[in-house]
């Protein structure tokens, strides 16, 4: 009996001190971040997207910049210097927008010693400063009629998707009207009322187009008004207004930011379309559209005038589309271990 007391007695070499306890793994050890900056920290990442954002920053402060105070000059005509080609410092001395033209340098043959950028037109008006000038109009376009859009969607959107019922079923028939009805011909009826002018180009552009935003605020409206919260915030006597801008439209503010992210280049493209077609900005308004359509019939003259305008307007479409792109990722919580 003793013999087998002492076979069964383990000494405690054999043992050695725990290092994991039961209900270790479910211990949260990593610090606790907010939504945004865990959207920040995602965009960070992503280089297309940051190098888009720079590209968008300098073009809004150059836009913004670069024509302040010049608005005169803008219009300034010297005959004398018309049709330049584009000519750069240090550029120029590489061979490169050396304001050479046909192996004669045009700016010695007239007697300028000033560099133009991107040359001059066929006035003789500096094409770098209108078309920054141009860039400022359409950004502005484009400010007012997303944000009038977002505004007026939203509104609607969410007295549709929040009220539901008889409200929800009209406001859907009527919008389904509303889209089958040609935005040409829409133009066209405001052109010849009211003329070509800024004002009816952001009504013809608001007047539909405030129906994507509304669908979209509906959608989330639907998505967020039977969870937990808002039924707690309805529980609790919180008047639907309340609902609606404290505890609905805050959650959907990250989709209005990508939404009107990528609706900026549509409406730009949209403005230089309408001009093309002659029911856009008047000639006395420059804009990208303007400054394209008007040199539509260079390109075999003087390609320059025709070209850079248009590298700029391709460059802003495809900058805002990839920065929305990315903000879209960015705030999406699913791609946080992508």
């Amino acid at each position: 009996m003793e013999q087998r007391m002492k076979s069964d007695y383990l000494e405690k070499q054999l043992f050695e001190f725990a290092t994991h306890f039961e209900g270790a793994n479910e211990q949260i050890t990593s610090e606790s971040i907010s939504f945004w900056r865990g959207s920040i920290n995602r965009l960070f990442k992503q280089k297309v997207t940051l190098i888009s954002m720079v590209i968008i920053t300098l073009i809004i402060l150059g836009a913004i910049i670069i024509p302040f105070g010049k608005e005169a000059l803008v219009l300034v005509q010297d005959p004398r210097i018309q049709n330049l080609p584009p000519k750069i410092p240090f550029l120029s001395n590489m061979g490169i927008f050396d304001g050479f033209r046909g192996g004669a340098d045009a700016y010695a043959k007239v007697g300028v010693e000033r560099f133009y950028f991107f040359g001059t037109d066929e006035l003789g008006r500096d094409i770098f400063l209108r078309l920054w000038f141009g860039m400022r109009t359409s950004l502005l376009i484009a400010l007012i009629v997303t944000t009038s859009e977002l505004v007026i969607g939203s509104v609607i959107g969410g007295i549709s998707g929040y009220i539901g019922g008889t409200v929800d079923i009209i406001i859907q028939r009527i919008i389904e009207i509303l889209v089958n009805i040609p935005t040409l011909i829409v133009m066209m009826v405001l052109t010849l009322a009211m003329g070509a002018s800024f004002t009816t180009l952001v009504l013809a552009l608001v007047i539909f187009g405030w129906i994507g935003f509304s669908r979209l605020v509906r959608a989330q409206i639907l998505k967020y008004k039977e969870l937990e919260f808002v039924l707690a915030a309805k529980t609790l006597g919180a008047n639907p207004l309340r609902i609606m801008f404290q505890h609905l439209l805050p959650n959907m503010l990250s989709t209005f930011v990508v939404a009107l992210t990528l609706s900026f280049p549509a409406v730009i493209l949209s403005e230089a379309y309408y001009t093309l077609l002659g029911m856009g900005l008047p000639i006395s308004n420059i804009s990208l559209g303007q400054l394209i359509v008007q040199n539509v019939g260079k390109l075999t003259t003087y390609a320059s005038q025709l070209i850079i305008p248009t590298i700029f307007m391709a460059t802003i479409s495809l900058t805002f589309n990839l920065f929305g792109n990315g903000l879209r990722d960015a705030l999406d919580p699913k791609m946080k271990d992508r």
